[in-house]
């Protein structure tokens, strides 16, 4: 920042410095925000009325079946992820051997 002279202070702002002092302010301004914020945050974890989030069990495909949504699943030992692109040679193959195919 360049030190002004009493007479340049005294001088009307450009519309570029009148944008940029603004934006200043406005910075410091979220600053204090996210600075009393933060300290809200640190007085909730000292008092104890802060507790980390129960984590959610991923779903389980108990029974089998399509997956409908991709995301993240627990399998178990012995179980098979058969990737949809071959679902229909391990059907044909199902078929052949008399036995109830993967689709619906």
């Amino acid at each position: 920042m360049n030190p002004q002279t009493p007479r340049q202070l005294a001088e009307p702002l450009s519309t570029d410095q009148q944008k940029e002092f603004k934006q200043q302010r406005e910075r410091k301004e979220q600053i204090a925000r996210l600075r009393a914020a933060n300290d809200r945050f640190q007085n909730a974890i000292a008092a104890g009325g802060v507790s980390q989030p129960k984590r959610r069990q991923p779903p389980q495909m108990k029974t089998g079946g399509i997956i409908k949504k991709t995301g993240v699943y627990t399998l178990h030992k012995g179980e098979v992820v058969v990737p949809a692109t071959r679902v229909k040679s391990v059907d044909m193959a199902l078929k052949k051997d008399k036995k109830k195919p993967l689709k619906k």
